[in-house]
């Protein structure tokens, strides 16, 4: 019920997750899949966080987390929207081709990924996950997603019966609270809070690539927005424009978006296909100004 509405019409432009104008021709073997990913595109920002809601209770399967909840969080502003409680779930993705999250519910004895519906935050098992404690996820625009546990990335393909396909290793040295995929290109970036590095990791071989230090704090949440910037949050938000990125940089490019230190609840994970960011204000020309007419006076001086 969450795949939605068959694309209709002959020929028609869409303008995918990743900004780029895409010529849809139905029925003429092209990628059909591009234009409903446009289309379940729903800006918001899906996080895991801790506080206190109504209906949240400890159980011994999810290590006794009762104030887990899943909600929306405004993405200037800090504050996050509560949908449901959700304990012990985390490594959040969304999957922009089908409209749903995905995410991990750490059961101590068997985790298990979970379909989450996003308007209400309803669930169900798909799979069981090796053991582990995984923190983060991520959904590529093929449907693969990557949870990443101490020290291995699982990957899953969560459009085929939730099937684990491979896997690989990054290391326990490079601390991941949270990643996203690159729609663009299909890279997995993140940010390795042991060092404060952005870094870029390979989504076949599992090597990692790392550039300068962000200097946002602790980075709990990570996405792309539909213009191809890279969105996390640590202490503030920021914005860093990823497609020019060269390995070993010592400074990276980092737009701070939030006007003000971020102090939302203690935020574990995030997922979502986000608006694009809005350009900063140094960005935007200075408005012109028509000069001032000249008085009757000074023009009969000047005569």
């Amino acid at each position: 019920m969450w795949r939605g509405d068959t694309l209709r019409g002959l020929v028609r432009t869409v303008r995918t997750a990743c900004g780029c104008a895409v010529l849809a021709v139905l029925g003429a073997g092209l990628d059909v899949a591009a234009a409903e990913s446009a289309a379940r595109c729903d800006g918001v920002a899906y996080v895991v966080a801790e506080m206190r809601v109504a209906g949240a209770r400890q159980t011994r399967r999810t290590r006794g987390d009762g104030r887990r909840v899943l909600g929306r969080m405004d993405m200037v502003t800090g504050v996050v929207r509560p949908i449901v409680p959700k304990p012990g779930l985390d490594a959040l993705g969304y999957d922009v081709g089908r409209g749903v999250l995905y995410g991990v519910e750490n059961d101590p004895d068997a985790p298990s990924v979970l379909t989450i519906d996003p308007k209400d935050g309803s669930a169900e098992e798909s799979v069981e996950l090796p053991q582990d404690v995984y923190t983060a996820g991520a959904v590529a625009p093929d449907g693969l997603f990557y949870v990443r546990g101490r020290s291995t990335v699982q990957v899953v393909d969560v459009r085929d019966k939730g099937r684990v396909v491979r896997s690989f290793d990054v290391g326990r040295e490079v601390r991941l609270d949270d990643f996203a995929v690159r729609p663009k290109d299909g890279q997995i970036f993140g940010v390795d809070n042991a060092r404060g590095d952005l870094v870029r990791i390979d989504p076949r071989s599992g090597r990692v690539k790392r550039f300068g230090r962000l200097g946002v704090g602790r980075v709990t949440a990570a996405f792309f927005d539909r213009g191809g910037m890279f969105r996390v949050v640590g202490r503030r938000m920021a914005s860093v424009d990823v497609g020019g990125l060269r390995s070993g940089a010592r400074k990276v490019d980092v737009r701070l978006v939030g006007v003000h230190p971020v102090r939302p609840p203690r935020l574990l994970d995030g997922a979502g296909c986000l608006k694009a960011v809005p350009r900063p204000v140094n960005d935007v020309p200075a408005p012109k100004v028509a000069p001032a007419p000249k008085s009757a006076s000074a023009a009969a001086k000047r005569a």
